[in-house]
């Protein structure tokens, strides 16, 4: 049985299952947007499981991103990561310091 929800559903979903602070509320939105326009994009339904979600993508800083990932240690700026995270990745949003990218 499917279950259709909306933003605040999918917010609020992430809070009951003690994820709430995975993601930063701009993240949850940028993530929110995503699945949406996958679904419209594709077609398909998307399963909304918080466990993987959590798993698979991952917010960051430039700076946390620099340290989680040295080979990215030389990167100068936002707009310089996302084009090359880009290649490996998918990347959900970045706003002036901030990445929400598929874990890779």
């Amino acid at each position: 049985m499917k279950q259709t929800v909306d933003r605040c559903e999918f917010i609020d979903s992430f809070k009951r299952m003690g994820r709430g602070d995975s993601y930063s509320h701009w993240g949850l939105n940028a993530l929110w947007d995503y699945f949406a326009e996958l679904e419209s994009g594709t077609g398909e339904e998307i399963e909304l499981d918080v466990i993987a979600i959590c798993c698979e993508y991952n917010e960051s800083t430039l700076s946390e991103f620099k340290n989680d990932y040295p080979d990215y240690a030389d990167i100068e700026d936002i707009d310089e990561l996302v084009e090359k995270v880009s290649e490996s990745t998918i990347v959900v949003a970045y706003g002036d310091d901030v990445i929400l990218y598929a874990a890779f």
